[in-house]
């Protein structure tokens, strides 16, 4: 009777096969087989350091992207651009602090001349944005005899000069020290300063005629552009001597008394020394204006000027304007 063997499954038939292979096969086997683990291995972890390393060495720039900075991987500082989605809010600046001011007392090289006071005038920005095209006229109670100092900020420029018209004659005439005369056939034209900023809201205009060497007390200060900080600071000397005489005597009338409709009460807002501009900012894609006034109040028996705080309009104050040609 023939015997009946089971079929083997197999892993039956591969564990007979295997203890069939002689002790140095299967030695052998082993080592090619832990080799290529090894191989396998050495690439796995390889690739992944290259991976990690991409991602760490990386600069990541991301745009159009809303949301704060955030890290991605080891030291990976992802920078977020909002600009365009974003926009910059209109900063409108600040009034300028501005000081005019007569010292009470003049440089030790002038102190023999009792004709002299010392002066000095600050602009400074004191907002967070620039202010540009600053343009002004000065009217004091005395002229202006000299400058004698002018400090500003880096790549700030300035136009600093006395307003009074020049003459043309055409025959004979000129300027004197007793005022000015003209031939009996001639004829004279005056020549007008050019002004950047001229009093909009003044309120009546008093003028007379300069003899020669005299000196005024109206002036022009222009500022290329003030960054934020940036400042502009003038110290000078005004004089009442025979040279300011005559631009004291027109700067001390006031407006309400003079023909043609002198007032019998007098004007107490009247102001005839101040310190006004205008000056320029960026709004958007525009340029804006801003207008000021600095009223400045004189002490005629001392001698001595100083500045009122500065208002964007002209509130109580009836401004006059001064021209000294």
């Amino acid at each position: 009777m023939p015997i009946i063997t089971p079929k083997k499954s197999r892993w039956e038939r591969c564990v007979d096969w295997w203890r069939s292979w002689s002790p140095q096969v299967k030695q052998a086997v082993i080592a090619s087989a832990f080799l290529v683990l090894l191989t396998v291995a050495g690439w796995f972890v390889s690739k992944t350091k290259d991976r990690s390393s991409a991602f760490r060495d990386s600069v990541i720039a991301a745009t159009n992207v809303s949301g704060s900075a955030f890290v991605q991987g080891s030291g990976n500082t992802v920078t977020v651009d909002n600009s365009t989605h974003l926009a910059t809010p209109n900063v409108i600046p600040d009034l300028p602090n501005i000081l005019i001011e007569t010292l009470d007392g003049v440089p030790p090289e002038f102190s023999d001349n009792s004709h002299l006071r010392l002066s000095r005038l600050v602009v400074r920005n004191s907002s967070d944005v620039a202010i540009e095209s600053f343009c002004s006229r000065l009217q004091l109670p005395e002229p202006i005899s000299e400058t004698l100092q002018t400090n500003l900020t880096p790549g700030t420029t300035i136009g600093w000069h006395p307003l009074v018209d020049r003459i043309v004659i055409k025959g004979t005439g000129g300027r004197t020290q007793s005022g000015l005369w003209l031939g009996p056939t001639s004829r004279i034209s005056f020549v007008e300063e050019p002004m950047a900023f001229f009093p909009r809201f003044a309120k009546g205009e008093i003028g007379t005629f300069s003899r020669a060497g005299d000196l005024t007390g109206v002036w022009e200060l222009n500022i290329s552009r003030l960054p934020p900080g940036g400042y502009v600071s003038l110290s000078f000397l005004s004089s009442n001597d025979r040279e300011g005489t005559n631009y004291i005597a027109m700067a001390s009338v006031p407006l309400w008394s003079l023909s043609p409709n002198p007032q019998r009460a007098p004007n107490t807002n009247e102001l005839r020394y101040s310190f006004e501009g205008e000056y320029g900012y960026a709004e958007g894609a525009k340029m804006q204006k801003q207008h000021f006034l600095v009223p400045i109040i004189y002490d005629d028996a001392a001698r001595l000027s100083y500045s009122l705080p500065i208002q964007k309009d002209c509130g109580k104050w009836h401004p006059v304007t001064l021209v000294f040609q």
